[in-house]
Formats: structure tokens, sequence, C-alpha cells
């Protein structure tokens, strides 16, 4: 399997996004590369938390993983498909290469390249708990994989999972992580919330990263 969350196990976070870096040099000895925290404020600062009186709209028609056996519908995040030169990531040691992967989940040309130590982090997308899970595909030569969900009004951010790399480095499909749900635990309503992404030990990929927006599991 190429997923586990054995060793990077979910925790929680709050107020600065600065204690993201010193969390992940503790759990893995090195993130020399991790956005730094007035990055983070600069890209997350623009978007406007949404109030727990709010709900997210329901969006999403497409049907991306059909042929893996997940029938439900999912919306691609903004720019979840690295595709044009309007793609909005905040990234640090990172960035976009030639080649989508080769699940054929979305046609394309191009996906987020994660070099040792750095991180990428989607703009932020409304989220609550009819947006339980996102999924995504990714490759990775060695090490592994850490992402989390952030939340943009509290500076709260929860870990969801590893991934780590077959034997042959391949495109793989993500198991189904919490989005919505990660976040449902410390207060009712919608979020505004970015999707973020630390190749830990190695070279990572990443492309075609949907949103799961029906209360459907």
């Amino acid at each position: 399997m190429g997923t586990d969350s054995k060793i990077f196990k979910p925790r929680r976070f709050a107020r600065s996004a600065r204690l993201l870096s010193t969390a992940l040099v503790v759990a893995s000895g090195a993130l020399a590369g991790a956005v730094p925290a007035a990055q983070a404020r600069s890209v997350l600062g623009g978007a406007a938390p949404a109030t727990a009186a709010t709900e997210c709209s329901l969006w999403g028609t497409e049907t991306p993983f059909a042929r893996f056996g997940d029938y439900a519908t999912y919306g691609l995040l903004r720019s979840g498909d690295l595709e044009g030169r309007g793609y909005e990531w905040a990234m640090s040691n990172a960035g976009r290469v030639a080649g989508n992967d080769t699940l054929n989940i979305r046609g394309g040309y191009s996906s987020l390249q994660i070099n040792p130590s750095g991180s990428a982090r989607s703009s932020a997308h409304c989220v609550d708990d009819a947006h339980p899970y996102f999924r995504f595909s990714a490759r990775g030569t060695t090490g592994y994989l850490a992402v989390s969900v952030y939340d943009v009004s509290t500076g709260m951010e929860e870990y969801v999972g590893n991934m780590y790399p077959t034997r042959n480095p391949v495109w793989q499909l993500s198991p189904l992580m919490k989005a919505g749900l990660a976040l449902a635990a410390y207060y009712n309503g919608s979020k505004q919330a970015t999707f973020n992404f630390y190749a830990i030990g190695g070279t990572w990929q990443i492309d075609n990263v949907y949103l799961d927006p029906t209360r459907r599991r």
C-alpha cells in the first residue's frame, strides 16, 4: 500500500503558521524549506473567513475516480489540475513541472513537484461537514508526503494523512482524506481552509486535487 497514517499522526495546531514549521521539524528532523510564516499569512490573509452561520454551496458534477470504484461526484479545487498560468498555490522549494499524472483522471500537461523539505498550499476553499473528504493523485520516490487541512480563520492545522511511494515509483490515487470533517470537531458551520502538502525525505508530485462536495458517507 502507498498510504498510511501511523508515522505522521494527525495533530492539532493553533494561532501561528510558524508552529507548522516547528512541528514538522520535530516530527521529521527536516523542513528547512517550509513556507515562511510571513508568506503563509500573506497568501491566506486574502480569503475572508466564512462565519459559522453560513454553509458552503454544494458544487461538483464530475466523477473522476469512477474507474477506481469511487462513483461519488467531486469538484476540482481552483487550479487543482495545475494547468495554466493562473494556478493558485503558495509554494516553497516546489513548482509546476511538465507531465500530467498517468492515471487518466483528467487531461493535462503538468503537475506540481515538491522537492525534499518543500511544501505546497492551495488557495482557500469553503468547507463544512457537507464537504467531508478530498482526494488527489501523487507520485513519490522516497520518504513520504504529509497532508494537512488549515483553517484560515483560527490558524488551526489538522494533519489528515500520509502517502508513501510504491516499490516502483508510479502515480497513485490517494485514499479519502478528511476535509470539512477534519475541522468539524472544533466548531459547526463553514470554514475557509487550505489543503497543504509537505515532502518529507524525498521528492513528490501531486496533481488533480478534488473536493467531495456531498454529504453522502
